[in-house]
């Protein structure tokens, strides 16, 4: 009877272990709250199934694996209770947590060859439903809109990711295809070759229209370690393998040199956003001055986004762009160092399941080294690591290759105290992360009725979430936005409440410093102007270069009338503009309107000191900026009304601030003032004072000498002031 329970428990958990693997893209490819809590609570429900008595559930690893990896978590741990956000801590944990369970699962169950093909098989299925995805969504793309140069997600949250997921599995892909075409010779259909070769072809072609280059490049790299390392040296089928290895690059660059779609997807890809490397470089030497601040534990796993601000150089990011300096970052140096070593040592045992006399034999653990030097080399420019279905996928293929080999040790079944201890390990973690999906289950129905307006509705449906989960900052942030609305609609004791949530928020989450600086907009309602300065400091205490932040204490200063406190913090406001911080980011942003207010303040002050020429070149950046300002947000402004993110009021200050400006450069002469004023009053929807000031300007001349503060925009605005005086478009969509 026991042996029967068991043998049901050990099906159970491979069950739960394989549809884990398979659907891991479909919940767990994009940074969700949900999505890492989902993808923890079952894994750790496999842990229990097989902690309860599976009879294949032992330990297959080596003992030092097991202490290393237990002196990593006990690290990481030290390091979440001294860090900044507690709540993103656990989360992280038990990321790290279900990676390792993961591991320590497949390499347990991979020991029976039955259990190892169901679990490569779900790996290989969980590519296939990833790659058919992205391709779906770039056909519908192309169809509807014409868009060959679209870069395709899938279930990621961005094209990056997806090709840092289909990296690690194109080498297991092709192991499989190689060890289909050797070892079913009989009659009946190959479908181990089949699925291997369906599964190349349909990964290949999503990378490639990933359009990610370090992607595209770590795929290439662990493709020819896999055709070194997978025959046996010296054979034929090693030359067969390297001369393959190289027709495969041949093949890549003639489907970007000859496939249209393709061709666009790559020149595209390797020609614009040219910022992207010096997005990356700057926050490298952020984050590089994060660990110099808490070299021995870090910030706490998971806290990257709350405590990188401070040495912000770039614009924001949520990640690091670089998975090992963020490790260390967030850990600590020795937390990081352990874990590369750990790594470092299942790569050399899985290296030792190579010398097999079985040529099949070599292909599984010879596609996990080959997937993880990719993995590798990807985490150099991206975060592949912390994204759970691409990490998890990671930690999966290389326990089904630790398990591989005529050398592998016969484990030894856990004890009946080891099991109890993990069963208690599983239930725990399953228990808070089912509190952890309730809270947001009932979050996510107030924000689909916030949506519809039904604030108060919203506020109580918050406030249930919070009885489940009452360490997730984000779900207060999220009651301060409601309770703020309803105040502004004349409820004071809303206010009231709001100004408590962003309290704890800041008690939860010391060092974000956009709470601070809303908790500052808060305090400015109520008239209690100090109170609104200290919060907005604290902000600028936490991220110095804060434009939004830096003009709201320069307005406060304002209200106080102290204006050479004021003028401070503007100048430290524009010169931002020019820095790294505006000019290098991840991705195209719109504009930042506060830098307007800064040089609107500033050009005034210059015009009540007497200097007028001083205080028109600062106006006519001012007048250049709130053009593109308003250009972008009426450009963007469906975009932005679909996100719920498009605020009517930004619009009409903008409106205002640029008439304002318009009235005090009035009567200028000089060229380029009167270029980019021309340009205001187009976007104003006022072409015929676009024509006015246009009319016989020397810069829409051809050959004319362009004026040392003469930048790329000036040329668009050039393109169309002549489309304006050619009788073309004088709307705003140019």
């Amino acid at each position: 009877m026991q042996s029967s329970w068991s043998r049901y428990l050990e099906y159970a958990c491979l069950a739960v272990l394989s549809l884990t693997l398979a659907l891991a893209p479909v919940y767990a490819g994009k940074l969700f709250v949900w999505q890492d809590m989902l993808f923890a609570a079952l894994v750790f429900l496999a842990l229990l199934l097989a902690a309860c008595g599976a009879r294949r559930f032992a330990r297959a690893m080596p003992a030092t694996y097991a202490w290393l990896l237990l002196g990593v978590l006990l690290l990481a741990i030290a390091a979440a209770a001294t860090g900044v956000y507690k709540h993103g801590s656990l989360l992280a944990l038990g990321q790290l947590a279900a990676y390792l369970g993961a591991f320590a699962l497949c390499s347990s169950l991979a020991g029976n060859k039955r259990f190892a093909t169901a679990l490569t098989w779900s790996l290989l299925a969980g590519a296939v439903i990833a790659a058919a995805w992205g391709l779906r969504e770039y056909m519908y793309t192309v169809m509807r809109g014409g868009d060959v140069s679209w870069r395709i997600f899938g279930p990621f949250n961005n094209p990056n990711s997806l090709a840092g997921y289909l990296v690690v599995l194109l080498p297991l892909s092709l192991a499989l295809l190689w060890r289909g075409l050797r070892e079913n010779r009989g009659e009946g259909p190959r479908w181990e070759a089949i699925g291997g070769l369906f599964g190349t072809l349909l990964m290949g072609l999503a990378l490639l229209l990933t359009g990610s280059k370090a992607g595209i490049l770590a795929a290439l790299i662990g493709l020819m370690v896999f055709a070194v390392i997978a025959p046996r040296p010296s054979s034929r089928a090693s030359r067969i393998a390297r001369r393959a290895a190289a027709i495969g690059v041949l093949v890549v660059v003639l489907l970007a040199v000859l496939l249209p779609p393709i061709r666009a997807r790559i020149t595209t890809a390797f020609s614009t956003q040219s910022h992207s490397a010096a997005f990356r470089w700057y926050t490298w030497l952020g984050t590089i001055d994060m660990l110099k601040a808490r070299p021995l534990l870090g910030f706490g796993p998971g806290t990257f986004q709350y405590a990188y601000p401070r040495y912000a150089r770039a614009g924001f990011t949520q990640m690091a762009h670089e998975s090992y300096l963020q490790w260390a970052a967030e850990m600590g140096i020795p937390a990081a160092l352990l874990l590369l070593a750990t790594l470092l040592l299942i790569a050399r045992t899985i290296w030792r399941r190579l010398r097999v006399s079985d040529a099949t034999a070599r292909l599984i653990p010879a596609a996990a080294l080959a997937g993880l030097c990719g993995f590798a080399l990807h985490n150099l420019v991206d975060y592949p690591w912390y994204v759970s279905a691409t990490g998890a996928t990671m930690w999966a293929l290389l326990g089904i290759a630790i398990a591989q080999g005529e050398d592998v040790p016969h484990p030894r079944p856990f004890g009946p105290y080891w099991r109890a201890w993990l069963a208690g390990l599983a239930a725990a973690i399953l228990l808070l992360a089912a509190l952890g999906l309730r809270a947001q289950s009932i979050a996510a129905g107030a924000d689909a009725i916030t949506g519809r307006g039904l604030y108060a509705a919203a506020a109580n449906r918050y406030r249930q979430a919070l009885a489940w989960d009452r360490l997730d900052a984000d779900l207060w942030v999220k009651l301060s936005h409601i309770q703020e609305a309803m105040g502004r609609g004349g409820d004071k004791t809303q206010l009231v409440a709001a100004v408590n949530s962003r309290l704890r928020v800041a008690q939860l989450r010391p060092t974000q410093p956009e709470n601070y600086r809303r908790l500052g907009r808060l305090y400015e309602h109520f008239g209690d102007l100090p109170s609104a300065v200290s919060a907005t400091q604290k902000a600028i205490e936490y991220q110095p270069l804060y434009p939004k932040a830096l003009a709201q204490l320069g307005r406060l200063y304002e209200k106080l009338g102290q204006d050479d406190l004021a003028a401070e913090a503007y100048q430290r406001l524009v010169a931002i503009y020019d820095s790294p911080y505006r000019t290098a980011h991840a991705l195209e942003i719109l504009g930042e309107y506060s830098y307007v207010e800064g040089w609107i303040f500033l050009g005034k002050q210059k015009l009540a000191e007497g200097d007028g020429q001083a205080a028109q070149v600062i106006l006519s950046l001012a007048a250049r900026e709130l053009a593109r300002q308003l250009n972008e947000l009426e450009t963007h402004r469906e975009l932005l009304e679909e996100m719920g993110a498009w605020d009517p009021e930004v619009q009409s200050r903008a409106r205002n601030r640029a008439t304002e400006v318009l009235a005090l450069l009035e009567g200028t002469d000089d060229p380029l003032t009167r270029l980019r004023m021309a340009a205001l009053w187009a976007v104003l929807k006022r072409p015929d004072k676009a024509r006015q000031l246009a009319q016989d300007n020397p810069l829409l001349q051809p050959d004319s000498p362009r004026p040392p503060e003469w930048e790329e925009e000036d040329a668009q605005i050039v393109r169309k002031l002549r489309e304006i005086l050619a009788g073309g478009e004088a709307d705003s969509s140019g």
